[in-house]
């Protein structure tokens, strides 16, 4: 239809489990980096799991990577003894994903392109078509429908007919492949060469950091689109008049303060990103102040989970981040730049 709703993703709050790791000191190395590659019945398709399995073993070896072949079922902690999960998707939703997200587990994913190549040999449930009748699926002919109509569902016995049917676009759209802080990779070489290059006791803390994030985003979308369809506000909130200054959580507020001036810095640009605004209130002004915010919480959490970030600056759309060679008693102003508000630590 060409229509895409506001979503919210699986958020595990019923996990009390935490993965955690040491981080290796300056130039120490383990002798191997444990992998646990999850899914017992995936490794036994004999058009899939004993090829990849042989190339694990024989690269991996080499490269200092040991990869554990689930079996049978495994309680969180013993998932948690090894140092990353490999995850080769088996459906657009899979809890295991989430759950491993948000413990802040690292997580080994194929790309994009990869996971499209595999699909006729993975096989995603949930968008292959469960009875056919001719081309249709059954519920599609139904109800009258036509074949250009079937998507997201598609024929996945072959990668042809899969890309017929879209399939890199429905995985893209996936959380594999949207969330933050997840290893991808798009061959066996590459894999192996990610584990050793990635330092998993950072990576594992910028997951932390960003499952906070999503969490507080996807339970405040719920308040208020709750709220607005009782025509309520959200007790104990109040909205401000204008977005320019908006209400922080409390540990950000007690780390940033919005400075004075206006502009963007001349020195020690480090990255910008887009947050596009997704706010949702009662009235078009309101829901402006909700993007607002989220807006800045989001490019300061940025800056915090980037080393050397000592100032950002926001417009309601891009983030700036800068390192303390940034001079905000000296900003650029001209033109647009004036719209930036500057943040700084405390």
């Amino acid at each position: 239809t060409g229509v895409w709703v506001p979503a919210v993703p699986p958020l595990s709050l019923y996990q009390s489990d935490s993965f955690s790791r040491t981080r290796r000191g300056p130039g120490a190395r383990p002798s191997f980096t444990r992998v646990v590659a999850l899914r017992s019945e995936l490794w036994r398709r004999a058009a899939f799991g004993p090829s990849l399995r042989g190339l694990l073993r024989r690269f991996g070896a080499a490269g200092a990577v040991s990869v554990a072949f689930q079996r049978s079922y495994l309680e969180t902690r013993d998932i948690f003894s090894y140092d990353a999960a490999l995850l080769v998707p088996w459906d657009n939703d899979v809890m295991s994903f989430y759950e491993l997200f948000h413990a802040a587990m690292p997580l080994l994913v194929p790309s994009q392109k990869l996971m499209t190549k595999w699909l006729p040999a993975v096989r995603w449930g949930s968008l292959e078509f469960d009875k056919l009748h001719g081309d249709l699926p059954a519920c599609l002919h139904r109800v009258g429908g036509d074949a250009s109509r079937a998507s997201p569902w598609m024929e996945q016995s072959t990668l042809r007919s899969a890309l017929a049917g879209d399939a890199y676009g429905w995985i893209g759209a996936t959380d594999y492949y949207r969330f933050p802080h997840i290893i991808h990779f798009n061959s066996v070489v590459e894999l192996v060469r990610a584990i050793n290059d990635v330092e998993l006791a950072d990576l594992s803390v910028s997951m932390r950091i960003a499952s906070r994030r999503i969490r507080s985003q996807s339970l405040a979308f719920h308040r208020q689109l709750l709220a607005s369809l009782l025509g309520k506000r959200p007790s104990g909130t109040s909205m401000p008049a204008k977005p320019s200054r908006v209400p922080f959580p409390v540990a950000l507020k007690s780390r940033w303060r919005q400075l004075p001036g206006h502009g963007t810095c001349k020195l020690g640009f480090i990255d910008q990103t887009d947050f596009p605004g997704e706010g949702i209130g009662a009235t078009e002004e309101e829901a402006a102040v909700l993007a607002a915010q989220s807006g800045v919480w989001r490019c300061l959490e940025v800056c915090e989970e980037t080393a050397g970030c000592a100032l950002a600056v926001f417009n309601g759309l891009t983030c700036m981040i800068y390192d303390s060679s940034c001079d905000p008693g000296d900003l650029r102003s001209e033109g647009h730049r004036a719209r930036y508000v500057a943040w700084g630590r405390k």
